[in-house]
């Protein structure tokens, strides 16, 4: 039974799809073109009622800022940098193309209808709890991989680990106004009346909006890398999680370089005792200016080494005179 259903429902499967192969085509060739042609008016319509509501000024300010804060984003790039001043380019960076991006889209009456939407403001208010969670729960893991224990011991790292794994949806998004600003440009050519310095801005604008988000999304996508990323967690647990480690149990060789004006040797104090914690050793070149293209991912040299768990606050009882009198 199954070789004749096979033998025969294979021949009339492929007649079926070949005459449903010509009708399509037969189809679209009747009436391909008026469908073509009502799509491309719709869009151009579309497309020039939202850009109507673009003035000269905004388009010219738009553009210009978009162009200089590439370039003043790649030529500090290309400079040593310490790590705050690194984290906080990039996020800035993020931060300002983001704002100028809303700033813009804003702008069109089919976005601002859109944002009046309830449904698009429930979705703002729940995706964010959604994504912090989710966040939250991979930062813990990846804290406890650049420390060696439980993340519970580095608040400040788990919180700055949760802070960059959201950057992961903003470069999402960001891609996503790359792509849309990369389809405006296209439709600028074609859909605006208007000649002359008008249109060249409107270009302009939705080449520097493309190449704007496109550049945020890739310095957002700089601050969760295994590059980057851990290199600014071993420095925020190592400068804001860990203590002074003279008050542990340490060698001779651990005491030499847990002092001095910049002590390579701290104690990661364990959340369920202060008694006891890890000793981490930092890298030579962990507080050191850096170019973010010149990083390597797992440089023994910029992260944080566990050594071992130490004794701390260890109180010494000495005998009394009256117990050495008798």
């Amino acid at each position: 039974m199954k070789t004749f259903l096979v033998l025969v429902g294979l021949p009339l499967g492929t007649i079926l799809y070949i005459v449903l192969n010509v009708l399509i085509v037969r189809w679209l060739m009747s009436t391909g073109r008026e469908i073509a042609s009502a799509t491309f008016h719709f869009l151009k319509r579309f497309f020039r009622i939202q850009f109507q509501s673009l003035s000269s000024m905004r388009i010219w300010t738009t553009a210009t800022l978009q162009f200089a804060a590439i370039a003043v984003l790649a030529l500090l790039l290309q400079q040593p940098l310490q790590l705050l001043a690194l984290a906080s380019l990039l996020l800035g960076y993020v931060f300002f193309v983001s704002a100028l991006s809303l700033s813009l889209l804003a702008q069109f009456p089919y976005f601002r209808k859109a944002s009046n939407d309830v449904i698009v403001k429930l979705c703002l208010v729940a995706l964010p709890v959604f994504f912090g969670f989710i966040a939250r729960g991979y930062a813990s893991s990846w804290v406890g991989e650049v420390t060696g224990v439980s993340a519970s011991n580095g608040g400040s790292a788990v919180f700055a680990a949760t802070a960059f794994l959201l950057c992961l949806v903003a470069a999402a998004l960001l891609a996503l106004s790359a792509l849309v600003f990369e389809l405006a440009m296209l439709a600028s050519l074609v859909v605006s009346d208007k000649r002359g310095s008008y249109k060249v801005g409107l270009m302009l604008l939705a080449a520097g909006s493309f190449v704007g988000t496109y550049g945020a999304a890739y310095a957002a996508i700089q601050l969760p890398s295994s590059r980057l990323g851990n290199l600014l967690l071993a420095a925020v647990v190592y400068e804001f999680d860990a203590g002074p480690a003279m008050h542990c149990d340490l060698s001779k060789e651990e005491k030499s370089i847990a002092t001095g004006d910049e002590p390579f040797l701290k104690a990661l104090y364990l959340s369920t005792s202060q008694e006891k914690a890890l000793l981490v050793k930092r890298g030579p070149a962990l507080f050191r200016p850096v170019v973010l293209r010149n990083l390597k991912a797992n440089d023994a040299s910029l992260l944080l080494q566990p050594l071992r768990i130490a004794e701390c606050f260890k109180v010494t009882v000495t005998p009394s005179r009256t117990s050495k009198a008798s």
